[in-house]
């Protein structure tokens, strides 16, 4: 029962601060293209809320790409995979970005 444990006095403002601290909270009036990079042995992001933005984004017609990066971590702890998301990046940048 939720009601046996305290609440901290602070959990709304937490809570609060938790959803404007999220994508998902500005989907509404998202319109950039944006590139999801995301390592699959993420720590830090579950893959879950990677694919529920995509799918926000999706429905809403914004211009996206993924990228799913194999056995690695939040961090891209293996420097073949930093060089990819890098390039990967760059490469974004400058089709989706710079005037041409």
């Amino acid at each position: 029962m939720p009601d046996q444990y305290e609440r901290a006095p602070d959990a709304e403002e937490a809570l609060k601060v938790a959803w404007e601290s999220s994508p998902v909270a500005y989907v509404s009036t998202w319109t950039s293209p944006v590139l999801i990079i995301q390592g699959d042995d993420d720590r830090n992001v579950r893959i879950s809320e990677s694919t529920d933005l995509v799918q926000r984004l999706q429905e809403k017609g914004v211009p996206m790409e993924t990228l799913m990066i194999v056995d690695d971590t939040h961090h891209w702890m293996k420097w073949s995979n930093a060089v990819k998301v890098g390039n990967a990046t760059a490469d974004y940048f400058e089709r989706k970005l710079l005037k041409k």
